[in-house]
């Protein structure tokens, strides 16, 4: 594909123009040989175009031209040479060529210019408009037609001008060339925010910005985008993305960095992603499946509702499976509650009828059908997978379902699969550290009541000489331990100690989705006496572990 065309478009008008000089360019009665000039015109090639619209009447009075012309009658008449001429003195290699237009009297005719002009671009054109003279609506019309034309066409709007011969200064007869660019950039964020608001997508708006922050959210914001597109559920869950973006909106939402039209679409982004938080796994899920809910990402909705679903059942429930040759055990994990989750009522209370993944440890299948909250999933789980199924086979398998019905069921769909089916556990904070929560200061158990009631468990004794396989043997104890309360309650493990036993436990556990912290503490030195200075440790605030 060869180089795209330069191509400079300008409607020409009816007046009489009078001689002006814009801003560092010579006199001259038309604006498009200023503009022109201004543009550097003189550079381009004879593969590039200037193209003026004309209608009868300014092909006569300013085309083709050429004579003595009064201003008004009864004025002297001046020599005046018409545009058509001046742009053939100035020797450009681009072909010039001057359009018929009608005169945009009625919706047919104004209909009847957009042909016209959108008719003479060509693909990737690089397009430079002036909007100085012709029909009042003309400003608009060319921008929506640039607009439509960059979406069919491809075409890139290099430059929109105004000459503005009214804003001559007191006896200057200096004018200036406006730059009407921040027209188009208007049009772009407005084309954002009805992308956002009908698709929830508005990181490509982005990339055109510059500084740090600014990159980064537009980076975070596509991959959030990505993520959500293609079901990347642990991700999702995670929080992190969505996390990093949201810190680097608050930073332009503080700063002056973004003028006020982004700074109303950034904030309706930052609302959006208001229920998406690091580490908050339920949160996060509920808030992907509601995203995919409003912006009718009908497979997502369905697939990050099924699949997170069991997830959160897994993460519930210790994992008694130790793998075979195929599957690990997490996995084995994941199909008996699958297994557990879809059978009908008659099978779960007939063993005799368990098959497969049901008889991979009887105790564990048993387990899951009494916990309270497999007993919710599994009131709409098979509708849920029915749909699912039928969208991940495109509609070939033997139970077809119209697209109607599927949309309709996405209304109301977190509500209906999500928020009945999934408990709002209690939370508990577990103290495992060697400091007991009855020595605690009161701001500091002020602060831990964000996170529950507290329960002690006791930090184990990890001797300097203690083998690696000996410490595992600790870890997975404690894990354990830990994992007995995920069933009932949202915890929080505040975990401080012995340094290589804490940062195992806590990879473990984060690996699941408990949040981990610590407690921060200020360090005030008093002096006693001249000699003696004691010091004393104040808390200053939980902190979250992070990778």
């Amino acid at each position: 594909m060869g180089k795209p065309r330069k191509v400079f478009v300008s409607v020409l008008g009816t007046g009489f123009y009078e001689v002006c000089r814009y801003e560092g360019l010579k006199p001259t009665r038309f604006i498009q040989q200023a503009t022109l000039e201004w543009l550097k015109a003189e550079e381009w090639t004879e593969n590039d175009r200037i193209l003026i619209f004309t209608t009868e009447a300014s092909k006569k009075q300013n085309w083709n031209f050429n004579g003595k012309r009064a201003k008004f009658n009864g004025m002297p008449e001046v020599e005046y040479v018409g545009l058509k001429c001046v742009l053939d003195n100035m020797n450009l290699a681009a072909k010039v060529e001057a359009v018929d237009i009608p005169e945009g009297k009625n919706e047919q005719e104004m209909w009847d210019v957009f042909g016209r002009i959108y008719d003479k671009l060509e693909n990737n054109d690089l397009l430079y408009f002036d909007l100085t003279h012709a029909f009042r609506y003309l400003p608009m019309l060319v921008l929506v037609l640039g607009q439509y034309a960059r979406h069919l066409k491809k075409v890139t709007i290099k430059s929109v001008t105004y000459g503005n011969y009214e804003a001559r200064g007191g006896n200057s007869d200096v004018a200036p060339i406006a730059d009407l660019m921040p027209l188009v950039t208007l049009l772009d964020y407005t084309q954002a925010a009805a992308d956002f608001g009908e698709y929830g997508r508005v990181s490509k708006l982005l990339f055109s910005f510059k500084g740090a922050d600014f990159d980064n959210l537009a980076k975070q914001l596509k991959r959030f985008e990505q993520d959500v597109a293609t079901c990347r559920g642990r991700e999702l869950m995670n929080g992190k993305t969505v996390a990093s973006a949201k810190k680097s909106l608050a930073a332009i939402m503080a700063s002056d960095k973004a003028i006020k039209p982004v700074k109303e679409l950034l904030r309706s982004v930052q609302k959006k992603l208001e229920p998406f938080e690091e580490g908050k796994r339920f949160q996060n899920l509920r808030g992907v499946v509601k995203w995919c809910e409003d912006y009718a990402m009908v497979q997502q909705a369905f697939t990050l509702c099924q699949e997170g679903l069991v997830t959160l059942a897994c993460e519930r429930i210790e994992n008694p499976l130790t793998g075979d040759k195929e599957r690990t055990a997490q996995r084995q994990l994941r199909d008996v509650v699958s297994a557990v989750l879809a059978v009908d009522k008659e099978v779960m209370t007939d063993e005799s009828m368990w098959k497969r993944d049901l008889l991979l440890d009887k105790n564990l299948s048993r387990k899951l059908f009494a916990m309270d909250g497999i007993v919710r999933i599994r009131k709409n789980y098979n509708n849920l997978t029915g749909k699912r199924n039928t969208l991940n086979h495109a509609g070939f398998g033997d139970k077809v379902q119209g697209s109607d019905e599927i949309v309709k069921d996405l209304k109301g769909f977190t509500a209906k699969y999500f928020d009945a089916v999934v408990e709002e556990l209690p939370k508990l904070l577990i103290n495992l550290s060697n400091h007991p929560y009855a020595t605690w200061s009161q701001n500091q158990r002020k602060e831990a009541e964000a996170y529950g009631r507290c329960e002690d468990l006791a930090f184990p004794q990890v001797c300097p000489d203690m083998e690696k396989e000996q410490l595992e043997k600790v870890v997975d104890r404690y894990e354990h331990l830990i994992l007995e309360h995920v069933a009932t309650a949202e915890v929080t493990v505040h975990i401080m100690g012995e340094m290589v036993f804490c940062f195992a436990l806590i990879k473990r556990l984060q690996s699941r989705g408990i949040r981990c912290i610590a407690s921060c503490s200020k360090r005030k030195v008093v002096q006693v006496d001249g000699n003696t200075r004691q010091s004393a440790f104040e808390f200053g605030g939980f902190r979250e572990y992070f990778s």
